[in-house]
């Protein structure tokens, strides 16, 4: 190339030669393939970097929505998806070579096609430091005492002698199981769906720097078969997570992936050890032990314990190894090995790891927690990433029961995990081994011997039989703490503040009570109510100063208010497995029995109209610190807001449009006045805010914390109303406001809400503003009109139907269970309604459109499969006359209604629904994704 001259890259781009090359590629991504054809048209050089089979990669995957089909080249299989959905193209199929551009040259282009051809075979550390054992004789004890307490990873030779797994090639699955799609690991976005016979094609043509890695937990289900060809190593016997049986997480993978394909540097979940067995080709591993980041990586987690993901950030395993690992200093190397056909490496609990395919490798790999990590795991599962991982890496400690809980305001402390006190209450009961770990672990991060006292108290007001100690551990533990002791439900309710907890408290109480005054056929599907009451936080723990939980508020810490009572309620137990659990075990035909039960409970609960019962909460005398909800006669109500002719002695006014309570029971007491009264209400299941309607006018009220309490020391709880009267809506709208002020609510939001940031394809996220009507109130036939004689008051509805909240009779649970016709509700009566489901949870329960209920079916408890809905609306309207109990829409189709009740659902429906069905993120408008998400309901009505 002369000197001084334009080089050739500069007359092939012209203006775009300012343009690096990185950022160059970068934006050819954003084109779909038809522009990057008619790019590759302006020059040789452009062509060049329109060829680049890295480009062809993104937007094959991109052109793939779910299932990859190999077509010999990522060029070829991206124009076969766009020719397969009917678009239009430019060129033929077969790939044309890269033109030759002499004087061209790019560091960049050059660097990601060395990473891309790189032969790695031979590519074996220079020295191994990770000790090799033969394990053929080794007893589980044995390696528990020399690996496992000391938490030393290891390779173990021998175990796998007698395997079928070790005669598996890629062609032999290939052949055995050529249509199941199994799931690969696609770098840089979401998983996606292969053939193994797509994948065995591509492991033989395929040159990319960060391959296609199938790596699938599903196969267990999908073909059981395989399990059969291998077993759990002896040595890893103490396996705790099995006592979850089919509640466990995913915790057993299948690994297939070609050379350079591998995993960058990672910890595994929840503090879990892992063990891999290969059984194909060689794979090289590098480890730092915990407390040690591995060079050029980073890593973050949420704060919130609820969220157990954690994002690692860093060099592929193939730039590590190259680029990262010669620069290091000896007191900076990692331990390695080389993993060879035969040997199972052993992962301890918090070591990180990286792992390089070096051929085309098969394992099978495992996670598990034993008596040595799991203290740790329990940490882990309990305080959630964030806080384990800062106290592991040397930042402040994470929040414990004597530090407070990091939830600012929360009333009950914020837990990871879900299914922790479940996990905790099976080792405890099953395992006498472990009781006594357990238990020191469930009071450490579960303030078990607290919840044992409160039970105790519940239980003695309750006039129940005292609780043990297993009965501590909760069954569930995210917005609300639910224990069992022996054949009832406590439920312990949480929230921000008192008025949440009071408010989820009186909607399911007065769900069963309602259920129970008027004898509805639906009583027989839920729960029956014991007592409700408010348990004092003044308890001690055992052998402790601490009196109770610590709790932190707008960055202050405080001691839990004792004033501050937590509301709870006493349930008769439902027996069953949640629909989460169960849904993929069931075969179809059981499916159906499930839709068509759930249907009819449904229908009776929507029929069961709130009336008047002559009822409210209030505190029963001389209860010591807390005590029991009793009833309590309509004169109690209130005329701060013009109910009733007494007041509530509890409770006083502030100003005009307020009200301030001095306890949680006067609260309770005015909140059940207003339903038992025959107020319609509707609250916000995630804010301290609720709206009402009667004949005294409708009410749009929240949470107040600016204001302090006469009489009441404590400011961390106070309990405090403000409310206003909204008389024009009042005389419009009448029963049906507090629903429609929700909506408007929710639509005020949804105006501000950044949909696109909710994995919501960009061209759909800018349509939601003009797709949503302006006024809510359209959606129920109330636009700019008052109710008429043909519309219907608002039903009674659950308000969270979702699949955590439908339990499923157990019978029909189990592997081959045929289906029943009578006991099991397939030839159900509406009369008696005995059948495979009960619903419970009623907490979010109010006054509403039936149709905002099935939201929550068709996409958290059907999975929007539509013919398991159309199922549940042929039961639901059995006798024909549903849709007489519905608002008039004045012919707005179901399905409009429906999808804007989905993008103003306060749950993530919306992203549950594109995750389900992910081809409706190819719909080019929100119309499309309605007709095929909802159109099941403009079909059945």
């Amino acid at each position: 190339m002369a000197s001084g001259g334009p080089s050739a890259r500069g007359l092939g781009l012209g203006s775009l030669a300012a343009v690096p090359d990185e950022a160059l590629c970068r934006v050819l991504e954003f084109l779909g393939p038809r522009d990057v054809l008619a790019a590759a048209c302006a020059s040789k050089v452009m062509r060049l970097y329109c060829l680049e089979e890295a480009l062809w990669l993104r937007l094959a995957l991109d052109a793939c929505p779910k299932e990859v089909r190999w077509a010999g080249s990522w060029r070829g299989t991206a124009l076969q998806a766009w020719k397969s959905m009917g678009k239009e193209m430019l060129h033929e199929i077969q790939p044309r070579a890269i033109p030759h551009v002499k004087g061209f040259e790019s560091n960049f282009l050059y660097n990601r096609w060395y990473r891309s051809n790189v032969d790695v075979r031979t590519f074996y550390p220079a020295q191994e430091s990770v000790p090799r054992v033969n394990a053929a004789g080794m007893t589980a004890q044995e390696f528990h005492d020399k690996f496992d307490t000391t938490s030393k990873p290891v390779v173990l030779e021998g175990l796998l002698r007698g395997w079928p797994a070790m005669s598996w090639t890629i062609e032999s699955l290939a052949k055995r199981h050529s249509n199941e799609l199994f799931i690969v690991n696609v770098p840089g976005q979401s998983s996606k769906d292969m053939k193994l016979r797509d994948l065995a094609d591509y492991l033989l043509g395929q040159h990319d720097e960060q391959p296609l890695y199938l790596f699938d937990s599903d196969f267990g289900v999908k073909t059981p078969d395989l399990l059969g060809d291998y077993s759990v190593p002896n040595v890893f016997a103490d396996d705790l997570l099995s006592a979850l049986g089919s509640a466990r997480p995913p915790f057993r993978w299948l690994l297939i992936g070609p050379p350079r394909s591998g995993a960058p540097w990672h910890l595994d979940p929840t503090a879990t050890s892992a063990w891999n067995a290969l059984l194909k080709g060689h794979k090289r591993w590098a480890l730092y032990p915990p407390g040690v980041i591995p060079p050029a990586v980073t890593f973050t987690a949420d704060e919130d314990p609820s969220s157990q993901d954690v994002d690692f950030s860093g060099p592929t395993a193939l730039q590590w190894f190259l680029e990262v690992l010669p620069t290091l200093s000896p007191e900076q190397l990692p331990v390695e090995c080389v993993q060879r056909p035969g040997d199972v490496i052993f992962v301890p609990a918090g070591w990180w790891h990286c792992v390089l395919n070096l051929e085309v490798s098969i394992a099978v790999t495992q996670n598990f927690v034993s008596r040595a990590n799991l203290p740790d795991a329990i940490r882990f599962m309990a305080k959630g990433p964030h806080a384990y991982y800062s106290t592991l890496y040397g930042e402040a400690d994470g929040p414990s029961r004597d530090s407070g809980t990091g939830n600012d305001g929360a009333r009950l402390p914020t837990v990871g995990c879900p299914w922790l006190g479940t996990f905790l209450k099976t080792l405890y009961t099953e395992i006498p081994a472990c009781k006594e770990l357990v238990w020191r672990s469930g009071c450490n991060e579960l303030w078990c011997d607290y919840w044992f006292h409160v039970l105790t108290h519940i239980c003695a007001e309750a006039q129940l039989p005292s609780p043990h100690e297993k009965d501590s551990f909760p069954l569930a533990l995210k917005d609300d703490w639910v224990f069992r002791t022996g054949e009832y439900i406590v439920k312990i309710f949480g929230g921000k503040d008192p008025l949440e907890s009071i408010l989820r408290l009186t909607a399911e109480e007065h769900s069963y009570s309602r259920a129970e005054s008027t004898q509805t056929a639906v009583q027989s599907c839920m729960p029956r109510l014991i007592s409700s009451g408010l348990a004092p936080r003044r308890h001690t723990f055992p052998n402790s100063k601490a009196s109770c939980p610590s709790l932190e508020r707008n960055g202050k810490r405080h001691k839990a208010d004792p004033h501050a009572d937590l509301p709870y309620l006493v349930v008769s137990a439902s027996e069953g497995s949640p629909l989460s659990r169960c849904f993929g075990a069931l075969e179809f035909e059981q499916q159906v029995q499930v839709a068509v039960a759930l249907g009819r409970v449904t229908a009776t609960l929507h029929r069961m109209l709130s009336a008047p019962c002559c009822a409210a909460l209030a505190k029963t005398e001389g209860s010591e610190g807390g005590g029991a909800l009793s009833r309590r006669g309509p004169s109690a109500s209130s005329n701060a807001t013009g109910e009733g002719e007494g007041e509530l002695s509890g409770m006083v006014a502030i100003g005009e449009g307020g009200l301030q309570f001095a306890t949680e029971a006067d609260l309770a007491e005015w909140m059940g006045t207003l339903l038992d009264g025959g107020a319609r209400l509707w609250h916000a299941g995630k804010e301290s805010r609720f709206w009402w309607a009667s004949g005294k006018g409708a009410f749009s009220a929240y949470a107040d914390h600016s204001s302090t309490i006469a009489n009441h020391k404590s400011e961390l709880f106070p309990v405090n109303v403000r409310w206003r009267s909204d008389v024009d809506e009042s005389a419009r709208l009448g029963d049906w406001y507090p629903f429609v002020a929700f909506l408007r609510w929710r639509r005020a939001a949804a105006a501000e809400e950044d949909w696109a940031a909710r994995d919501m394809p960009p061209g759909l996220a800018a349509q939601v503003r003009d797709y949503l009507p302006d006024d809510p109130a359209e959606l129920l036939g109330l636009g700019a009109r008052r109710p008429g004689p043909r519309d219907r008051p608002p039903r009674w509805l659950h308000g969270d139907l979702t699949h955590d909240n439908v339990l499923v009779d157990s019978a029909i649970v189990r592997p081959g269970c045929p289906v029943k016709t009578s006991g099991l509700g397939a030839q159900v009566s509406t009369a008696g309604l005995e059948g495979p489901v009960q619903i419970i949870d009623f907490a979010d329960a109010g006054h509403g459109d039936p149709l905002y209920d099935f939201v929550a079916v068709h996409i958290s408890s059907l999975l929007c499969t539509d013919a398991l809905t159309s199922a549940f609306l042929g039961a639901y309207d059995t006798s024909g006359d549903a849709l007489s109990l519905w608002p008039d829409r004045r012919g707005l189709p179901l399905s409009y209604c429906a999808m804007c009740y989905m993008l103003l659902h306060e749950e993530d429906a919306l992203e549950r629904a594109m995750e389900l069905r992910p081809e409706l993120a190819e719909a080019g408008s929100l119309r499309q994704v309605q007709e095929g998400l909802w159109g099941v309901l403009d079909q059945w009505w």
